[in-house]
């Protein structure tokens, strides 16, 4: 097998006996969540943050985005 300069294949022998992993039961807190994405302003962002918080929603991301326009996408979840 030819490689790149500076590459290495490694090649495991047709006899390897490969372990499995045991599987695992998902975790389940018995939360649902409900998650909400608000597009906002760099200056309404604070504002829209804290009237969030008040409702009990929670921020998981924030996401600067440009297109034309300069955006924050700000990702909300709370327990239903």
């Amino acid at each position: 097998m030819d490689s790149a300069p500076g590459r290495r294949y490694h090649t495991v022998p047709r006899d390897t006996k490969f372990r499995q992993m045991p599987e695992r039961e998902p975790e389940r807190s018995g939360i649902m969540k409900e998650y909400k994405l608000i597009k906002t302003t760099e200056k309404n962002a604070e504002t829209t943050m804290n009237t969030m918080a008040a409702q009990g929603w929670r921020v998981v991301s924030v996401t600067y985005w440009s297109y034309w326009w300069v955006h924050l996408l700000i990702t909300f979840e709370r327990d239903l």
